[in-house]
C-alpha cells in the first residue's frame, strides 16, 4: 500500500476521535453521585435510611453557564449508591455547576399530597428531602447531602380528671393539604386540617405526630382533639414559634379538657 494512502487514513482517524471527545464535553457526561440520608438521630426521625429497593426515586437539577440539565436516578442501595433512569448530563467539563436535588421525583413536577398522615406509612411518605450543592466539579466525586424539608409537629396529650388517652380517635394540625417543590423551597397551598399519625397511645398519655411545610402557622385552632362526640380545639403559643423551621421538631403539651 501507498505511505501517502496510511497517512492520510491515520489523520483522518485522528480528526473524527477529536470530534467525538468534543461532542462528549458539551453535554454527553452522565452526572452520577451518591445520596447521603440525613443523619440518624435526626431532629424529624421520619424515614429511617434508604430502602435501597429500587422504588426510591430523586429528581436532580444541574444548572451551568452553558444551561441546565434534568434527571431521574433510583436509590440501590441503603448507602445511597444511585442509578440514572433518565439521566442529567453535564453541558460543560470545565465550568463549575450547581446541583439540586429532591425527594420524591415526583415533586420536580407535582405537588404532593400530605393531607392524610394518619399511618405509619402515610407519615413516613411526607417526609421530604432535599440537597443543595453549589461549585461542584466535573472531576468531584459527587456526593449529595440530604436534608429534612419539612418540620415536625408532636402532640403530646395528658387527660384532665375523668378523661382516658385511650379514647382519643384522632388529631389534627391545621397545615396544608399540598406541598410543592419550586427548585430551591418547599411550600403549602391549600390550608386544611392535616391528620397526625399515632405514636403511642394509653390511659394517661397519648402522643400524634404530623409533618408539616416550613413557615408561619395559623394559631387559631392550631391543634384539633376529638375523644368520641367531643372535640378541643387548642389554639398555638408563641412558644414554641410561630415559624416553624425545616428539620426541626415542635412540641405541643396539652392537657386535654383543661382548653
Amino acid at each position: 500500500m501507498d505511505k501517502r494512502v496510511i497517512i492520510a487514513f491515520l489523520v483522518l482517524g485522528t480528526v473524527a476521535c477529536t470530534k467525538e471527545l468534543a461532542n462528549n464535553q458539551s453535554g454527553q457526561y452522565k452526572v452520577e453521585f451518591r445520596a447521603n440520608h440525613p443523619e440518624i438521630p435526626s431532629k424529624i426521625d421520619g424515614m429511617d435510611s434508604w430502602v435501597g429497593d429500587g422504588t426510591e426515586k430523586i429528581a436532580i437539577t444541574l444548572t451551568q453557564d452553558e444551561g441546565k440539565s434534568e434527571g431521574i436516578y433510583t436509590v440501590k442501595s441503603m448507602s445511597g449508591i444511585t442509578e440514572a433512569e433518565t439521566p442529567a448530563f453535564w453541558q460543560s467539563t470545565k465550568t463549575k455547576a450547581k446541583i439540586t436535588a429532591v425527594y420524591p421525583a415526583s415533586l420536580a413536577t407535582h405537588s404532593m399530597e400530605i393531607k392524610d398522615q394518619s399511618t405509619t406509612d402515610l407519615f413516613k411518605q411526607c417526609d421530604i428531602l432535599t440537597a443543595t450543592k453549589s461549585n461542584v466539579s466535573f472531576s468531584d466525586a459527587l456526593v449529595l447531602d440530604f436534608r429534612h424539608a419539612m418540620a415536625k409537629v408532636r402532640v403530646v396529650l395528658t387527660p384532665a380528671t375523668g378523661l382516658d388517652m385511650t379514647e382519643v380517635s384522632s388529631v389534627t394540625v391545621n397545615s396544608y393539604w399540598y406541598a410543592a417543590w419550586d427548585g430551591s423551597t418547599l411550600k403549602g397551598s391549600s390550608p386544611c386540617p392535616v391528620s397526625a399519625c399515632l405514636e403511642t397511645k394509653n390511659s394517661t398519655e397519648a402522643i400524634y405526630e404530623a409533618m408539616v411545610p416550613p413557615g408561619k402557622v395559623n394559631p387559631t385552632e392550631f391543634i384539633t382533639i376529638s375523644i368520641g362526640e367531643r372535640t378541643y380545639k387548642y389554639n398555638a403559643p408563641s412558644s414554641p414559634e410561630k415559624t416553624l423551621v425545616a428539620g426541626n421538631t415542635y412540641t405541643y403539651n396539652i392537657t386535654v379538657g383543661s382548653i
